[in-house]
């Protein structure tokens, strides 16, 4: 019930007010407080009485309210109306209503949704308040937004009083929604066959909705086996077909109404726009009873094997849903045997059942031959009922198949995988368990049988952290150390997925850690690439160098922790003695991996470990200009600091990077507090520059592409830019707080003296 349905009841004459502060729609709101105006006994008449006139005063001036507060209070209202009128008929007295009627209730009022009082008597299943309202001559054909008359509302609501009611006054029985639908669809959703047979003894019409389902499609979709044999009986079409050319045996055989398809053998059989009859739908749903009936009334046995449009038979998929009675019924009915891929489909449900009845019914057919023909089979994908039994975990069959003497060794035509490789894939250590039994008693041990990518179980089971299974293969006596095509050992795949329990199994198992995959890479290169500091001290615990060298780029795993900023990693790697000085095939060291980075925790941590900061590469660059080449500003300033030379590297090829501008206002700044600490010519942030400073500082780089020598140059072009280049800075010149060596140079009294520019 709305706030302003509840404001008046409880007499809140402030709520309410506040309530009518803003609206429109004079009409409506009357409408509402003349129901509840005479609700007998329950109301402060006084109180909707002065509601009233301050609303009507303040209605005079509604052409002044913004639209959305009227929109607002419109929709409120409309919320007050609904409440309303759903009282009137559900919880009022019966008098309450007839007292209204008498005082000229306007009957017609619709909620927002177009329904109005007989909508809402129908669905309350009031059918005083419906005969009061059709004797006051109200329309019962109304219809609301979506079409929907007032019997359409008590037929879905199965109410068969007001349904009787409604239909000695209506005159739109035939009338159907928006959606295409009749009373009489309405009806048969409702379930109650009394309702359904009031309108069919009325003489209503049968019609297909928008879908193309009749009320017959309909009744069998809610299992209502009486209303579609009333239907029958009444001479519905059932040779009708939906928009998916489904009839009305695929509907009972979908649904499972065995009675009702007893009533509809003259439909003829035919597939549905998927290739389904009703014999395979009724097989794939599991639905015996109606399936029995179909088989009996159908006794042409061709009709048995028509194959959907995905060539499955009613008996495939009847095995492949492990359906057990539906299996039963067809392998009696006739229904022809696929010995190539029946005893696969029959492991997909996991239902040992079904594949028991199937192996009997091979053996009896195929004798001696059943187990080539059968067991060893494959299907499509090539493979055979263990491996799929196997794929997906289905233990009672895996036991059942390896008891039948499947063979456990046999692999996949294109991939080579075998069944342990398929269920260690997933860790099911049960059906693992069963087939490591069979191997281990089979002449062929084919726990190291290879794919066509030389990948073993334990290969599978490493990579897919199938704890469990690792543990019953390296039990069994599985090979450790078997690379595949990439050079992948079990424990390289472990350590590359972070699987830390398996690498701590497999080291206990002592596997070979120093193994490398292709080029050169091992566990510890494969676990700093991670950022999985436990795995690399467990490997460093189980003895690996800290060192290693991988033989193609001769990256060693301190490099990547300093490459990728792992903090941790290299603190332990230092801890563990590993050497900052390593190099790769281009010259780069930890610090210069740092450096180009922008990792200044690397960086100090180095440095701590006394990493030379003065190296170059085969480029000829120190960190420092690493890091200035691509624009790691805070690494740069820590590496100055720290004194990695800058001096000698060509600045031009910063003028095509965005971050030349940054790097050298970076120079600038940390030159002059290395200058004989001219704290008065420190410059801000590049952050902070103006568009003149920005300028500026472009002349600045311009000048220092062209004399990119030592620092002194440097600081001398920054000076003489801010102090202008006339008389005045040669004046200014001899007054900075610098020695007099230092103020010739910054003059440049040397240089113009040689060239006679003055005495």
């Amino acid at each position: 019930m709305s706030q302003l349905f509840m404001s008046v009841f409880n007499n809140d004459a402030t709520q309410l007010s506040e309530l009518m502060a803003t609206g429109q729609h004079l009409e409506l709101l009357h409408h509402c407080f003349g129901l509840l105006l005479h609700i007998s006994n329950m109301v402060n008449h006084e109180l909707i009485t002065d509601c009233l006139e301050q609303y009507e005063e303040k209605q005079r001036t509604a052409a002044e309210m913004v639209q959305d507060e009227a929109d607002l209070f419109s929709e409120n209202l409309n919320l007050a109306l609904e409440d309303c009128l759903k009282y009137l008929v559900t919880e009022a007295p019966v008098s309450t209503l007839a007292e209204l009627i008498e005082v000229g209730l306007p009957l017609c009022i619709d909620d927002s949704d177009g329904r109005g009082l007989v909508h809402h008597a129908a669905s309350a299943d009031s059918v005083l308040c419906l005969k009061m309202m059709i004797d006051s001559h109200v329309d019962v054909d109304v219809m609301d937004v979506r079409n929907v008359t007032p019997l359409m509302v008590a037929c879905r609501q199965g109410s068969v009083k007001c349904v009787d009611v409604l239909l000695e006054h209506t005159n739109k029985l035939n009338h159907h929604d928006v959606n295409g639908e009749t009373a009489l669809h309405y009806a048969c959703k409702s379930g109650v066959p009394s309702v359904v047979r009031l309108l069919l003894e009325k003489a209503i019409g049968f019609r297909t909705n928008n879908q193309g389902e009749t009320e017959l499609m309909i009744a069998l979709s809610r299992n209502s086996d009486d209303i579609a044999l009333m239907l029958i009986e009444f001479g519905i079409d059932v040779s009708s077909k939906n928009r998916q050319q489904s009839t009305m045996l695929h509907y009972a055989a979908k649904f499972d109404c065995p009675l009702v398809v007893k009533h509809l053998l003259e439909v003829p059989i035919q597939k549905d726009n998927h290739g389904y009859t009703p014999f395979a739908v009724a097989a794939k749903n599991g639905h015996h009873r109606t399936l029995k009936v179909l088989l009996e009334s159908k006794p042409d046995r061709h009709l048995y094997d028509v194959e959907t449009m995905t060539h499955n038979t009613p008996l495939q998929l009847a095995t492949m849903m492990g359906n057990y009675e539906c299996v039963d019924l067809l392998l009696n009915a006739g229904a022809t045997i696929d010995y190539r891929n029946c005893l696969s489909l029959a492991t997909y449900s996991g239902n040992s059942d079904v594949l028991a009845l199937i192996i009997k019914r091979y053996k009896d057919d195929l004798g001696s031959n059943w187990h080539f023909t059968g067991m060893d089979s494959v299907n499509k994908l090539g493979m055979s009922p263990l491996h799929v039994a196997a794929m997906y975990g289905h233990e009672a069959c895996v036991r059942m198949l390896t008891a039948e003497g499947a063979n456990p060794s046999q692999c996949m035509p294109i991939t080579g995988e075998t069944p342990l490789m398929l269920t260690t894939v997933k860790n099911f250590h049960s059906c693992a368990k069963i087939i490591i039994h069979a191997l281990c008693s089979s002449e062929t041990f084919g726990l190291n049988f290879m794919t066509s990518k030389r990948k073993t179980a334990l290969h599978y089971a490493a990579t897919q952290g199938a704890w469990e299974c690792v543990q019953l293969l390296i039990k069994a006596g599985a090979a450790l150390d078997i690379k595949d095509c990439k050079g992948y050992t079990p424990l390289l795949l472990a350590v590359e997925n972070g699987h830390l329990g398996i690498v701590k199994l497999l080291l206990a198992a002592r596997c070979d850690v120093t193994l490398t995959k292709q080029h050169g890479w091992n566990g510890l290169h494969l676990a700093t690439k991670n950022n999985d500091l436990d795995c690399v001290r467990c490997l460093l615990d189980a003895g690996l160098s800290p060192d290693s060298v991988s033989w193609m780029t001769r990256v060693s795993p301190i490099n990547i922790a300093a490459e990728k900023g792992y903090i941790e990693i290299l603190r332990l790697l230092l801890d563990s003695g590993a050497s900052h000085s390593i190099a790769d095939v281009t010259g780069l060291m930890p610090l210069h991996q740092a450096a180009k980075n922008n990792h200044v925790e690397c960086i100090q941590l180095l440095v701590l470990h006394l990493a030379p900061t003065e190296l170059y590469n085969e480029q000829g660059h120190t960190p420092a200009i690493l890091a200035a080449i691509h624009g790691s500003i805070h690494a740069l300033a820590v590496l100055i600091l720290y004194n990695s030379h800058i001096a000698g590297f060509d600045f031009s090829k910063l003028l095509s990077s965005k971050h030349y501008v940054d790097v050298i206002w970076l120079l600038l700044q940390t030159n002059f507090r290395l200058c004989n600490k001219l704290t008065n010519l420190v410059l801000p942030p590049v952050g902070e520059l103006s568009n003149d400073q920005r300028v500026l500082l472009e002349d600045i780089a311009c000048d220092l592409v062209d004399s990119f020598g030592s620092l002194k140059q440097r600081c001398r072009i920054a000076i003489r830019h801010s102090m202008g280049r006339g008389v005045e800075f040669i004046n200014g010149a001899a007054m900075l707080p610098l020695p007099r060596e230092l103020q010739r140079y910054i003059a440049m009294e040397d240089e113009c003296a040689r060239y006679g520019a003055y005495k």
